[in-house]
């Protein structure tokens, strides 16, 4: 855009540009990588975009205009704001001695605005010449007749200010709340839609790879991945299956990383206090294929239904998962609820072969340390508790728990998530 003759508001319509720069957004955030979107925060992912994409409305700092003496001049007639140098004389009229003098007032916001015509605008009426963030008036007036410089800035100032910038101002801030929210319903649609494409790709019965730039973490930044335990060579292997002192290292290791994901959740909330189980669930497999490729599974069938969260190596399942919102003690675990609770979900779930099990649990609810306490108190009435393996600590309990009707016991960890609303 281009500045004539010191006019302003004089360029193409604001709408049009505010439409441009929409468009523009919306094609950038088509172009953020997947793997930004799992791993960070929507509100992190959205900040860069915004920031360049938002517009500042401008308003003058009129308290803050000086002048500058541009020393003697000839002048014509009774001088006033000049914004062109190009002049006409008629006859020999040699002029009077007169002063240049130009007003300068700083501004904050978008130079371009200054250019662009807002629904309300006046034709002709605003002038001025824009340098960098300031807005200069150069006036001129005979020696014997100086102009009054404080009122006849107030008049420039005023027929900027009504109704142009005020116009500007109310399309500026409707702008960028529609904007915000644009772009916060873009990036949270990418990621629903980046998420079930996987689910469909977890689904296909064959193991799936990801890139070598996938994430290792989803919205839990600053945790480090940690190198998965070593399985044998499953066609050198002609051993019995998995022995216990191996299953064990990798059942240690998932629930290290289930634990450090449920922790950068709660660091970075975001939107998870609003999602489903299934939507929590597949942000757990997302990370946990980045140390399991394709070994981790979500709404596995194993013996008696769907299991939220299997991990395979080797033909061994060395981690079988629940994920569940507290919804009070008894639907966690209970043996008199009339629905089976969290507890007896997974159990039913458990073959005489899965030893490994956890739970992992999501709380809105503000006090925590309630929560576990009265988790464990559900857990030692109910009829598979065998005896607590460990003390409770960082939100997290691990008890022994009955398989069947047998003596076969399995391993039990619950892993606490708190994620309040706001």
């Amino acid at each position: 855009m281009t500045q004539v003759d010191g006019r302003l508001f004089d360029d193409r319509d604001l709408s049009e540009w505010l439409e441009q720069r929409r468009e523009e957004c919306a094609a950038e955030l088509e172009q953020v990588p997947e793997a930004e979107i799992l791993a960070q925060p929507l509100d992190e992912v959205a900040e860069p975009v915004l920031s360049t994409y938002l517009v500042e409305a401008v308003e003058l700092q009129v308290q803050d205009k000086y002048a500058v003496d541009q020393g003697e001049i000839k002048v014509w007639g009774s001088g006033g704001m000049v914004t062109e140098r190009v002049r006409v004389r008629f006859g020999g009229d040699p002029g009077v001695p007169g002063r240049s003098v130009a007003v300068h007032v700083p501004f904050s916001g978008d130079p371009h605005l200054l250019l662009l015509r807002p629904s309300k605008h006046t034709i002709g009426g605003a002038r001025g010449r824009l340098e960098g963030h300031e807005i200069v008036f150069p006036f001129e007036s005979p020696s014997n007749a100086p102009l009054d410089l404080e009122t006849a800035t107030a008049g420039a100032v005023r027929a900027i200010e009504d109704p142009n910038l005020k116009s500007q101002s109310e399309e500026v801030a409707q702008f960028n709340e529609n904007l915000r929210s644009s772009v916060a319903t873009t990036l949270l649609e990418r990621r629903r839609r980046i998420l079930d494409d996987r689910k469909h790709l977890e689904a296909l019965g064959m193991p799936v790879y990801r890139r070598e730039d996938a994430p290792t973490t989803y919205a839990a930044p600053g945790i480090e991945k940690r190198a998965a335990p070593a399985a044998t060579d499953r066609r050198t292997r002609q051993s019995p299956p998995m022995e216990p002192a191996v299953a064990e290292a990798f059942y240690e290791h998932i629930i290290q990383v289930v634990t450090a994901m449920a922790r950068g959740m709660e660091r970075n909330p975001g939107d998870y206090a609003n999602w489903q189980e299934e939507q929590l669930r597949d942000a757990l497999l997302v990370m946990l294929n980045t140390h399991y490729e394709g070994q981790a599974t979500g709404e596995t069938f194993n013996k008696s239904g769907k299991t939220d969260i299997i991990i395979r190596i080797e033909d061994s399942n060395v981690f079988v998962a629940e994920c569940k919102w507290w919804d009070g003690a008894s639907r966690f675990a209970s043996s008199n609820s009339a629905e089976p609770s969290a507890l007896d979900q997974l159990l039913g779930y458990a073959t005489w072969r899965d030893a490994k099990l956890a739970l992992t649990v999501f709380v809105r609810n503000k006090e925590i340390d309630k929560t576990i306490k009265a988790a464990c108190e559900a857990l030692e009435t109910h009829h598979a508790f065998l005896g607590w393996t460990a003390e409770a600590s960082d939100g997290q309990i691990r008890a022994r728990v009955k398989l069947g009707a047998g003596d076969l016991g399995a391993d039990l960890a619950v892993i606490f998530v708190h994620l309040p609303r706001p």
